[in-house]
């Protein structure tokens, strides 16, 4: 990793202050995100599932860069949720992050579909997911995304029924997927 990118990793996770919460997803304060680790001090996140189209069949996959939390495994845009931003801000700045970077946020329309205590995170993390359609083209950031792919949701699916081809995609995802699917049937 270049000292560029170790330094801005860094810088976010000293800097960087999320909303840490209580049991109810209350904000009790805020921390640099490191310490909401290292203290297992619960905060809150983002998962943002793109759609090809309308229909709802595709979904973009993100296959995160190296030296980022769960390298190398496929994903949504996801993140931890800065204080004292909300769940639709941290939405729209994270997918402006990671898909199009250096370039001005096309317009998307996000839709909360879910909001749920991811447990498979220590600490847990309170996690919203929305939904939205863009068909491209992307300007992935080259700091946080190694590639990315639309994906058929059947594959996913089957993906994950696969203890093998699970362990491919992050947690986080993992998690927010079944609560599109289940809103979704």
């Amino acid at each position: 990793m270049n000292l560029f990118l170790f330094f801005k990793e860094l810088y976010t996770q000293l800097f960087e202050k999320v909303s840490i919460v209580n049991e109810k997803n209350e904000v009790t304060g805020s921390m640099a995100r490191i310490f909401s680790f290292l203290f297992k001090k619960s905060h809150r996140g983002v998962n943002v599932l793109i759609f090809k189209d309308d229909t709802c069949k595709e979904i973009l996959i993100e296959k995160r860069q190296w030296w980022m939390r769960f390298p190398l495994k496929k994903g949504d845009c996801s993140g931890a949720v800065p204080f004292p931003l909300s769940y639709e801000q941290t939405a729209y700045k994270e997918i402006h992050e990671e898909l199009f970077y250096n370039r001005a946020l096309p317009k998307i329309s996000l839709k909360k579909i879910a909001e749920f205590k991811d447990t498979t995170a220590s600490p847990f993390i309170w996690s919203q997911v929305f939904i939205g359609v863009y068909p491209g083209p992307f300007s992935p950031s080259f700091f946080e995304v190694r590639g990315l792919k639309f994906i058929s949701i059947e594959k996913i699916k089957s993906d994950l029924n696969h203890p093998k081809e699970s362990r491919k995609y992050s947690p986080s995802f993992r998690e927010a997927f079944r609560h599109f699917v289940r809103i979704s049937s």
